[in-house]
């Protein structure tokens, strides 16, 4: 599997065709020149579409659920629905941050 071993060091396994734990890198730059030679330019960008696919969706709906809290949020205890949006303060707009960023965590 690839990832960090429990000393830190960067490692790879099955990505690269081999079994077992995996075989580290001696660094970033050790890293860096055997994936260039063993992989080519290709291989600095495996799994890169799945990423930009993971966080376009992320923060899109992070963005989504944010400004409809901050919406609601504002039209609470309105008089009426035609009554202007009242101004959120620093603690109202902070709690529709972190419900929006545990949404959209929980949900990609």
């Amino acid at each position: 599997s690839s990832g960090t071993s429990s000393n830190g060091s960067l490692r790879s396994g099955h990505a690269h065709g081999e079994s077992g734990a995996g075989r580290q890198y001696r660094g970033f730059i050790d890293a860096v020149t055997r994936i260039g030679k063993e992989e080519g330019l290709r291989g600095y960008y495996k799994g890169l579409a799945p990423s930009l696919l993971l966080q376009t969706t992320h923060g899109a709906l992070q963005f989504t659920v944010y400004e409809e809290l901050k919406h609601l949020a504002a039209r609470w205890g309105a008089a009426s629905p035609t009554a202007p949006d009242r101004r959120l303060g620093a603690m109202e707009t902070s709690l529709a941050a972190a419900a929006s960023k545990l949404c959209a965590t929980l949900v990609t």
